[in-house]
This record gives structure tokens, sequence and C-alpha cells, in this order.
């Protein structure tokens, strides 16, 4: 199910609804910044593909990552999971 919901015009935002989860441009800028932040002095976003392997888009994937960069220059949880977001949609 989608479903789309404008919020008042004064706020100028619009959200998308689907299936329960609200996707809004904030989260991916949000995501693309904490890359940028933590990760980009010595990688590039075309580093991510051979990273595949490593971490797959799976939930033992995921955690090994998590682990991984906590001691790997992104010890912030919550950037450690917009982190994670990121480079999986990157895959």
């Amino acid at each position: 199910m989608i479903r789309i919901f404008f919020l008042p015009i004064a706020t100028g935002m619009a959200a998308l609804t689907i299936g329960g989860a609200t996707i809004s441009q904030a989260s991916a800028d949000d995501e693309a910044a904490a890359f940028d932040e933590n990760c980009t002095t010595c990688h590039i976003e075309g580093d991510i593909p051979q990273w595949r392997e490593q971490f797959p888009n799976t939930d033992d994937g995921r955690e090994r990552l998590d682990t991984f960069l906590q001691d790997h220059h992104a010890s912030d949880a919550d950037d450690r999971a917009l982190i994670i977001t990121y480079i999986e949609k990157a895959l």
C-alpha cells in the first residue's frame, strides 16, 4: 500500500508512506551526510560495491558492518545506522 500525505502548504513538505514506513528526502540526505562525514576521508562511493561480499544486505551482514564501523571511524550509533542504510541502498 502506498500513500502520499501532503502536510500543510506552509511546511512545504510531503511524506511517502509505504507499508507503514515513512520515507522522506531528509533521511536520504542524512544518510549521505553521515557517509560523507565518517567515510570519505578514505573511501569514495565507488568503493561500496567491493563490500558486498563482506557485508551483504542480510541481518548478519548489517550486524557485522555495524560492529566493524564501531571501530572504523563511526562510533556514533545514529551515524552507523545512517551509513549502513546508505551502503545498502548503494549495493
